[in-house]
């Protein structure tokens, strides 16, 4: 399963692929972990890399997650978006 993260904050880039990690060995489940802290950057790869899993982050500078979101639906909508946020 290839699953990306995009966060601006890094520290919550690594707490949210600490829990990921953790569930899918609980589970043996092999998963390639990518990780974003610029929207921009995720929707650059995911034409050449598509995602089955993004965890996106709402607030973010630049380009928020929801006009990422929309984006990355016209490319890749089979992919599965799960929205996170520290507020």
């Amino acid at each position: 399963m290839n699953i990306a993260i995009c966060d601006d904050n890094e520290t919550d880039i690594k707490y949210i692929r600490k829990i990921i990690k953790k569930e899918f060995d609980a589970h043996n489940i092999n998963c390639n972990l990518n990780l974003y802290t610029d929207a921009k950057c995720l929707l650059e790869m995911n034409h050449s890399q598509l995602f089955d899993v993004i965890f996106l982050d709402l607030d973010m500078p630049g380009l928020n997650g929801m006009e990422a979101a929309s984006q990355l639906n016209k490319s890749n909508s089979a992919a599965e978006i799960i929205f996170v946020t520290n507020h």
